[in-house]
């Protein structure tokens, strides 16, 4: 018998399913060595030791934490005045826009203040959001704000208001009104 085949052999009987079959060996009058799992007569019984055989790992039952984590708030930005819908009149010359949020004033450090899609101010954290209304701000327009970290990057933006400016009064002369 070749080597290769009783390698085979060998490794057949090794890798076997059943853990309690028998394995046999069996010499024929040549000198030959053979294994089966079938017993003739002149066969001895082999012990073959189990291998890839490991202890079982205990796992531990997962603890619970001692108290969930609380997601934090999503970041909010409301606009306490003006409120929406207001008109100015042409005697006022300013607006101060006043406005809450829940983001700390240690992530925050500017203000931006944007008309319809331009900004029309930029002011440091802690600053008045003050605007001085010229006759491009007449008219009915949408004004909201926007809170920045240090590097410019938008944190929150409110929901618009919707302001109706009438003939902002400034030093420029504006058209006359037709009598």
């Amino acid at each position: 018998m070749s080597k290769r085949v009783l390698v085979s052999v060998i490794a057949a009987l090794l890798f076997a399913q059943a853990s309690n079959a028998h394995i046999y060996k069996i010499t024929d009058e040549q000198g030959n060595t053979r294994f089966s799992d079938v017993a003739p007569a002149n066969a001895e019984s082999v012990e073959l030791k189990q291998t890839n055989v490991v202890d079982p790992v205990a796992i531990p039952e997962p603890k619970p934490s001692p108290s969930p984590v609380a997601a934090a708030p999503a970041p909010q930005l409301n606009i306490k005045s003006p409120v929406d819908g207001a008109h100015f009149s042409p005697q006022i010359s300013s607006i101060v826009f006043e406005w809450s949020s829940n983001v700390g004033p240690e992530q925050v450090a500017w203000v931006q203040l944007w008309m319809g899609d331009k900004i029309v101010g930029e002011y440091a954290y802690g600053e008045a959001v003050e605007l001085g209304l010229t006759a491009q701000h007449r008219g009915r327009r949408q004004f909201h704000i926007h809170l920045l970290d240090a590097k410019r990057r938008d944190i929150v933006f409110s929901e618009a208001v919707t302001l109706q400016i009438v003939r902002p009064q400034t030093g420029k002369a504006l058209r006359p009104i037709p009598h």
